[in-house]
C-alpha cells in the first residue's frame, strides 16, 4: 500500500506542478467563488498526507457543487513566486476566493477543511 500512495503521489504531485498555474488562470477568468490550495510535493511524511487530505476535500466539495465552485492547486515548493505573491508561510494552506478575487477566509494547517469550507459556501438553488 505504501509503494501504491508514493506512486500515486508523484503523478499528483507532477500534475499539479504542470497545471497548477493553468487553472489558477482558469479560477481567475471563472465568476465563481474559488479556492487556492498550497502544497507541497517535497517535504516531510505528514506535511505530504495533510496536502493529500486538504486536495481531496476540496475536491469533494467541487464534485457536490460543480457549478459554484472552482479551485486550484499550487506546488509551494516547485512556485515559490506564488506562495510569496500570496503570503503563504505554512504548507498546507488554502484560501477560499469570492467571484471577485477577493480573500474570504484562508485556512492553514486545517484538520477539517471540508466541514469548515462546507460552511462558509453558499449553495445556490439552480432552476
Amino acid at each position: 500500500m505504501d509503494t501504491l500512495k508514493k506512486i500515486f503521489r508523484t503523478v499528483n504531485n507532477n500534475f499539479n506542478s504542470l497545471y497548477g498555474k493553468y487553472f489558477l488562470n482558469e479560477l481567475r477568468r471563472s465568476s465563481k467563488p474559488g479556492i487556492i490550495i498550497f502544497a507541497a510535493s517535497l517535504s516531510c511524511e505528514c506535511t505530504l498526507d495533510m496536502c493529500y487530505k486538504q486536495e481531496t476535500e476540496v475536491e469533494l466539495l467541487k464534485k457536490e457543487n460543480p457549478d459554484l465552485l472552482e479551485y486550484a492547486v499550487i506546488d509551494a515548493y516547485e512556485d515559490s513566486e506564488l506562495k510569496d505573491k500570496y503570503k503563504v508561510g505554512f504548507i498546507p494552506a488554502a484560501i477560499l476566493q469570492d467571484a471577485d478575487g477577493k480573500e474570504v477566509r484562508r485556512f492553514v494547517l486545517a484538520d477539517n477543511l471540508y466541514a469548515e469550507m462546507k460552511s462558509l459556501i453558499v449553495i445556490k438553488e439552480h432552476k
